[in-house]
């Protein structure tokens, strides 16, 4: 699952989009009030839906017959291309989205480029190395990761479409990897982390939400790997949030997981 939104005149209905695998290839959904409905982009074998906003716009990627991932978006029944000016990137102008914002919005991966599509004009926010902006919420503010030149990666705030980017390197405590995934209207963030480099323990992920300056874990309990990719917007009164993501065991297949975290429903990592 790699996007969540409230609907309902109570914001008491959840809402995600994901994809998922089978014997003809890849697919995406849109998962509402306990139905779920198939995605998947004309002609295409294989369909990632990876984000949604609050006016239910669906941004993703598909591989056409050219071998080659598009992006586009989903909304009222109609499928749109998207794509950015041929300026950089490995194919004709073709972008990656991850998550669009209630103002059309939408962010991604171009190339080794992260962007942002506004309109038909693209923003490239450049870091001097591979970066991917995850999430975008409703003041502009993003989510991204960067590697570095040691090949290690860090999570990256930032105001992409501003003359100032206001970049803020986001790193969990003592891990030597961090993935910035998701950001709501409040500022509270989700990803996920790992400790070490080497070994089997390579392979262990946390997830986690930032907040008020401080860390928390947020793991599926007895899972091998969980990775939150969204986070929606605390809930008027109530303040509670709905994360969303992955989770699995050492091998095998990877499932979806819908979170509602209160401040006392995370531990400390």
């Amino acid at each position: 699952i790699h996007g969540v939104i409230r609907t309902g005149p109570l914001l008491q209905y959840v809402e995600v989009v994901g994809f998922f695998h089978d014997a003809r290839g890849t697919h995406g959904f849109v998962w509402s009030r306990g139905r779920y409905t198939t995605i998947n982009y004309p002609g295409a074998k294989n369909t990632w839906t990876l984000g949604i906003n609050g006016r239910q716009e669906i941004v993703g990627t598909y591989a056409g017959s050219d071998g080659i991932a598009h992006g586009f978006s989903y909304a009222g029944g109609t499928y749109t291309k998207i794509t950015c000016p041929l300026t950089r990137g490995p194919g004709p102008g073709d972008v990656a989205p991850n998550a669009v914002n209630d103002a059309g919005a939408i962010a991604g991966t171009y190339g080794a480029d992260g962007f942002v599509r506004v309109g038909t004009e693209c923003v490239f926010a450049l870091h001097g190395s591979t970066l991917s902006i995850n999430a975008i919420n409703n003041d502009g503010e993003a989510a991204a990761s960067f590697v570095d030149g040691g090949d290690t990666i860090h999570g990256l705030t930032l105001l992409p479409l501003s003359p100032n980017p206001d970049e803020t390197q986001v790193d969990v405590p003592g891990a030597a990897a961090t993935w910035l995934t998701g950001i709501n209207d409040a500022g509270q963030l989700v990803g996920y982390y790992r400790i070490v480099t080497r070994g089997p323990r390579a392979l262990i992920r946390n997830g986690f939400v930032f907040g008020n300056g401080a860390f928390a874990t947020l793991d599926y309990p007895g899972a091998f790997r969980t990775e939150p990719f969204a986070v929606d917007d605390p809930r008027p009164a109530l303040g509670s949030y709905d994360v969303v993501g992955a989770y699995g065991a050492l091998f095998g297949a990877n499932h979806g997981f819908i979170a509602t975290v209160t401040p006392q429903a995370v531990n400390q990592p």
